[in-house]
């Protein structure tokens, strides 16, 4: 396994832009990213598939909770 495999980045941001942004330079760095409470009200569940479409590779928690 490597490092990355148990690396989470935490998506406490407050623009979708700025998470997109933090994916797309950490790819392959982190294999979770975490998105905030504060970014998911603001942005709401879109937010989940533009982060996944900025090249987060597995679907990321919402709030600290998998789904």
């Amino acid at each position: 396994m490597s490092a990355a495999e148990h690396l989470c980045l935490a998506l406490d941001v407050p623009t979708v832009e700025r998470a997109e942004s933090w994916v797309r330079r950490t790819q392959g760095a982190f294999s979770v990213y975490k998105i905030g409470l504060q970014l998911f009200l603001a942005e709401g569940p879109t937010v989940v598939e533009r982060v996944i479409a900025a090249g987060a590779h597995r679907a990321p928690p919402i709030f600290g909770f998998f789904f």
